[in-house]
C-alpha cells in the first residue's frame, strides 16, 4: 500500500516573530509557552514580569520555578548570539538575584558556548546558565510549531538545580518515586523499547521525549488530589491538534481508557487513575505498572491518529 508522507520545513523564526520585544517576547511571557521552554530544561516556569527593568535596562523576562521559587532571567535574542546580549545576561542576573539564566538565540556561536559551558565549571549549583536556540517548523500548510534545543546546559542539572536545602518534602518524596519508577520500568524490555526515561527531579510530573510536532506524553503524581495522571499533550500549534480534537474517541476506544480534556489553548488529554502516592509507599509498583501498561497503550493509539493525517 502506498503511502503519502510529508516533510517536516524549517520555517524563518522572522516570518514568525518580526519584532523580538514586540512579538517573541510577548509570546514566550504566556504561560503556555513559558511551559514548553521550562520542559526542554526541567523547570516548570511561571512569568513574573515581562520587559523587567534593571537599572536603565530591561531583562526580557523575569520568572521563577514554581517547585523552589528559584528566580529566572530570560534573555531572547532572535539573531546569532553576540557578546552584547552575554552581557546583558551577566547583568540582568545580578541586577534581579537569579539563580537561572537562560539564553534564547537563532544560532550560538562557539565561542558564546564554550563561555556558557565555563561560567557553568566555574560557578556554584545555586547559579545555572542555559543557552538554547529556537527553531520553527511545519507540515505543508500546517500551523507551526516551535522547538527550543538545548546547546548548553550546567553538569548534573537534575543535582544542581533542585538542591535539597531548598526543596520541601513532597518534593524529596516525587523524587524518590521517580527514581523507583525509573528502576522499575527498565526491568520492562517492551517499555524500554518505545520510550527513554528522563533523570528522575523532585517535581510531581516526568516528561517524555516528543513523539511527533508538538505532542508529547508525560506522568503526574498528584498528592493533593491523590492520583496519578497520564497525559498526552498537544500544543495549539501542532499540526495534529484538530484532528486530535475531533477524534480523540477514537484513542479513547483502542486504549480502554476515558480522557479529561483541559480548557488551555495548549490541549493535555489526561487518563487518571486515584493513588496516594505520599502514604502508599509499599504499594509504588501498582502505579508503576499501571503508568507503564497505559503509556505502552496510549502511545501507538495516538501514533495511529497521527499517522492517518501524515
Amino acid at each position: 500500500m502506498k503511502v503519502d508522507l510529508a516533510r517536516l520545513e524549517s520555517v524563518d523564526i522572522r516570518d514568525v516573530w518580526k519584532h523580538e520585544a514586540k512579538d517573541f517576547t510577548q509570546w514566550l511571557a504566556k504561560p503556555e509557552n513559558l511551559r514548553l521552554l521550562g520542559e526542554t530544561i526541567g523547570l516548570e516556569l511561571e512569568p513574573i514580569e515581562p520587559e523587567s527593568k534593571v537599572g536603565k535596562f530591561s531583562a526580557d523576562i523575569f520568572a521563577k520555578d514554581v517547585d523552589t521559587d528559584r528566580k529566572v532571567i530570560i534573555e531572547n535574542q532572535l539573531e546569532d548570539s553576540d557578546h552584547d546580549h552575554l552581557g546583558k545576561c551577566i547583568t540582568y542576573a545580578s541586577g534581579k538575584g537569579a539563580d537561572v539564566v537562560v539564553w534564547i538565540v537563532r544560532k550560538a556561536n562557539e565561542e558564546h558556548s564554550k563561555a556558557i559551558e565555563w561560567l557553568n565549571e566555574r560557578t556554584d549549583g545555586d547559579l545555572a546558565f542555559f543557552l538554547l536556540e529556537i527553531e520553527v517548523w511545519k507540515i505543508g500548510n500546517s500551523a507551526v510549531a516551535p522547538k527550543f534545543n538545548i546547546v548548553e546546559q550546567p553538569n548534573e542539572w537534575a543535582r544542581a538545580v533542585k538542591r535539597q536545602s531548598g526543596v520541601s518534602e513532597i518534593n524529596l518524596v516525587y523524587q524518590r518515586f521517580w527514581t523507583a519508577f525509573v528502576n522499575h520500568a527498565q526491568k520492562r524490555p517492551d517499555f524500554t523499547n518505545l520510550f527513554r526515561t528522563t533523570k528522575p527531579l523532585p517535581q510531581n510530573w516526568m516528561a517524555f521525549a516528543s513523539f511527533a510536532a508538538g505532542c508529547h506524553l508525560s506522568l503526574v503524581a498528584n498528592s493533593f488530589y491523590k492520583r496519578i495522571i497520564v497525559k498526552v499533550y498537544v500544543s495549539q500549534h501542532s499540526p495534529y491538534l484538530d484532528t486530535f480534537l475531533e477524534r480523540y474517541g477514537e484513542v479513547e476506544k483502542e486504549v480502554g481508557c476515558s480522557f479529561e480534556c483541559g480548557t488551555a489553548k495548549d490541549k493535555t488529554f489526561s487518563i487518571v487513575k486515584s493513588f496516594d502516592v505520599e502514604n502508599s509507599e509499599d504499594r509504588w509498583n501498582e502505579a508503576f505498572e499501571w503508568f507503564c501498561d497505559t503509556l505502552l497503550k496510549v502511545k501507538p493509539a495516538v501514533m495511529n491518529l497521527v499517522n492517518s493525517v501524515r
